[in-house]
């Protein structure tokens, strides 16, 4: 904003290239003509100014259609985002709460599994918005207009200081002495007001920079535009597809490559299932009973059975298995190569040579004596 100390108050008192000959201070009301200094400086003011197309001085179109719908836009990707999270959230509260009430729930598995994919979504969901808030803002600073020195006085052009008035309903208002568009809302005006310095000396510096200034944000705007919106509809899908397929293959591959040492209190015994003779595991359950759970019937992924207690069966623990031969569940007959401990609790796995990775020893079923 050009300006000069007033001769009165002291205080900056607005400048014009459209009216160079006088100015009126908005702190005390005095006008007054201005000095042939400051004409001169104004005139090769307007002088720099001339030697800037006009188109950088205007909004582009993307840039007027972003400034006319913004309050809609930012207000349509919030409610997208809540929609998307609100599911999310659900799910993470439901999950953990389900393996917090359950004797054989893992926390930990439920909060990298339910929690995480939440608290991922939401953090790329508010950096995206805060990027198109922050984006939004700095146009709205370098397009705004110079508020009004006194109510029911005019706008004036952001670069000139010359009057503007909007047309209709629209926002944006064109400046008749030199064509620059400046936003005329009172919010945006009023944020840039409390940013702006007024320029006391250099006024052809002062002009070359703000006339310029929507031109240098266009370019930087249309790289992050499309980029960003694109991002916002991708992302969430990203995460929400992306994130617990990538969980679910890196703890598979730490699975896989995990051998701890064989835990012998851990037994098991063979349960005839609709897929023959499988390996079932015993854990002890409250009052001396016991429960009986495998995963190699190919119809009954999960086979389990309570007793009141252990007596009777014939038990074993993990390393029993190797050497056998073993139909892992829906894979062809081999023989057991090695077992071993599994990051889990109460866990082992099996390795089977000539097939990759390791199987649970749950999912076996006996393919010979």
């Amino acid at each position: 904003m050009l300006a000069t100390s007033c001769a009165r108050c002291g205080k900056p008192s607005p400048l014009s290239l459209a009216t160079p000959d006088r100015t009126r201070c908005p702190s005390c009301a005095h006008e007054a003509a201005t000095s042939p200094e400051l004409r001169a400086s104004l005139s090769r003011a307007a002088a720099a100014l001339a030697t800037v197309e006009a188109h950088h001085r205007q909004l582009s179109r993307p840039q007027a259609r972003a400034l006319r719908h913004a309050s809609w836009r930012i207000g349509c990707f919030v409610a997208a985002f809540t929609t998307l999270v609100f599911p999310l959230a659900l799910c993470a509260i439901t999950g953990v709460w389900s393996q917090l009430t359950s004797s054989q729930g893992d926390p930990l598995l439920a909060s990298c599994l339910c929690v995480g994919p939440f608290v991922i979504f939401t953090a790329v969901g508010s950096l995206l918005l805060r990027a198109i808030v922050r984006r939004t803002r700095a146009l709205e600073l370098a397009a705004a207009a110079i508020p009004p020195a006194r109510p029911g006085d005019p706008a004036r052009c952001r670069v000139c200081g010359g009057d503007v008035a909007a047309v209709g309903v629209s926002p944006v208002a064109r400046c008749g002495y030199c064509a620059a568009d400046s936003l005329v809302t009172p919010a945006a005006m009023a944020r840039a007001a409390s940013r702006r310095a007024p320029e006391l000396v250099d006024f052809s510096r002062a002009i070359s920079a703000d006339a310029t200034a929507l031109g240098d944000l266009a370019a930087r705007w249309s790289r992050w535009l499309v980029p960003t919106f694109v991002g916002a509809l991708v992302l969430p899908l990203l995460v929400l597809v992306g994130i617990p397929l990538a969980f679910v293959l890196g703890i598979a591959g730490f699975f896989d490559w995990y051998e701890g040492a064989v835990d012998p209190s851990v037994r098991y015994t063979l349960v005839d299932t609709p897929a023959g003779r499988c390996v079932g595991r015993i854990d002890p359950l409250d009052g001396g009973r016991v429960r009986i759970e495998s995963h190699g019937a190919g119809a009954h992924p999960a086979w389990v059975r309570e007793l009141p207690s252990d007596r009777g069966l014939e038990t074993f623990d993990a390393r029993w298995i190797v050497g056998k031969s073993v139909r892992p569940r829906g894979e062809q007959p081999g023989v057991v190569g090695s077992v071993h401990g599994s990051p889990m609790p109460r866990m082992h796995r099996v390795r089977i040579p000539g097939r990759f990775g390791q199987r649970d020893i749950e999912s076996l079923c006996m393919a010979g004596p």
